[in-house]
């Protein structure tokens, strides 16, 4: 096999900023702004929110089902089209029903880069290799948002469709790169591929040493959709009320959010390679403890800055180490496949904590939030689980 080139993990970042950071976690900032100029109600903006998660987990179940190369290249190119042309049919849309259609639509095509670019951007790595090349791919989401909420932030006048102009704009200069990958990429794999069929009669089975750690990973990453959502979907909110903050101060905060997420996984590009991923992530798991609490108790720009920073980083430390240490659990065969239903299992993570704590949101934000840190609590037992409950421990991260 020819020697891993780490520009393709470079362009899955791309591919992972406009799937995740552009479509998704900027939505906030020009939600606010369509509250502000009076387009729609906030819950309104919700049901936006919601019907693209939606659309995102539909995506990752989707890409789990795809089997032959050819149709995850087609899937992958019409995913990566569909985003720009999405954010740009918002800013010329006036009516909620139009709006759910691309909402559900860019969330369909999110939830197939999250699904299968990080599989592909890291195909050809040793296993040395998978961990930094993994942190680079998922670097992308924070990046996304970081240049989406600095772009928008600095329009001499925010409205909503300049907002959705700009998105648009940034996901169109982003696809570039992707758009060398998914050619590049897919050539690379047609050559070796790990998912080609096994001879009749074999399959591939996940190691009975594997089943505990494997569980409570995915219990993890359930918990890592849920426990995230207090600052992800309420920081907006909670920023407004506390601080009497404008549209101005949410985009940065967003920002500071979006440097959070590219710090965590930058980070994990620098951990040495005799620390092992299945000891990290207990570790990890701790930080965003830390920033839930943290969200929890400030009062001041300052601390829920901190908060915002720290949760941030340790979203994306924990994605990046989760594609990694899945990697070591599974088949190579069956690891885009893996990585698709966990990555809707922690989507549904998300949905389920926003469905039962949005009637407590109104007056019982700080209730919420707390909920959030016991959340978190729980997934620091489930990374313990997966550590401690793998009796081999010999393998490097």
């Amino acid at each position: 096999m020819e020697k891993y080139r780490y520009t393709k993990a470079l362009a899955g970042s791309c591919a992972i900023g406009i799937g995740l950071g552009v479509v998704r976690f900027d939505f906030a900032i020009v939600g606010r702004l369509m509250i502000e100029s009076g387009l729609f109600s906030a819950s309104s903006i919700g049901e936006l929110s919601s019907l693209n998660l939606a659309g995102y987990i539909l995506g990752c179940l989707h890409h789990s089902q795809l089997r032959d190369l050819r149709d995850r290249r087609i899937t992958l190119w019409i995913a990566m089209v569909i985003v720009p042309i999405s954010l740009f049919s918002e800013g010329l849309s006036s009516t909620l029903a139009i709006h759910a259609f691309w909402r559900i639509l860019a969330g369909w095509a999110s939830g197939h880069l999250m699904s299968g670019i990080p599989n592909l951007a890291t195909h050809g790595c040793a296993d040395g290799q998978r961990r930094r090349a993994s942190a680079l791919v998922m670097a992308g989401a924070g990046i996304g948002a970081l240049i989406g909420a600095l772009s928008v932030g600095s329009l001499p006048m925010e409205t909503a469709q300049l907002g959705w102009f700009v998105l648009g704009t940034v996901a169109v200069v982003l696809s570039i790169p992707v758009g060398c990958l998914l050619l590049i990429g897919f050539r690379d794999e047609a050559k070796h591929n790990p998912e080609a069929p096994k001879a009749q009669g074999e399959e591939s089975r996940v190691p009975a040493s594997s089943l505990i750690p494997l569980a409570a990973l995915t219990l993890g990453y359930l918990l890592l959709g849920a426990g995230q959502t207090p600052v992800a979907l309420y920081e907006p909110l909670l920023v407004s009320e506390r601080l009497g903050a404008s549209p101005m101060m949410s985009s940065s905060s967003l920002a500071v959010f979006g440097a959070g997420c590219t710090t965590g996984s930058l980070l994990a590009c620098t951990f040495p390679r005799h620390w092992p991923t299945m000891v990290l992530l207990p570790v990890v798991a701790c930080l965003g403890l830390l920033g839930n609490i943290l969200f929890l108790t400030g009062t001041s720009a300052v601390g829920l800055g901190a908060a915002t920073f720290c949760v941030g980083a340790w979203i994306w430390l924990t994605a990046s180490l989760t594609f990694d240490r899945l990697s070591q659990l599974v088949d190579p065969r069956q690891l885009r496949t893996a990585w698709s239903l966990i990555t809707m299992i922690l989507g549904i993570g998300f949905a389920l904590f926003a469905f039962a704590t949005s009637p407590l949101v109104s007056h019982h934000i700080d209730g919420v939030i707390l909920i959030g840190v016991i959340v978190v609590g729980a997934q620091v037992a489930a990374e313990l689980i997966q550590w401690l409950g793998d009796r081999r421990q010999r393998r490097p991260g």
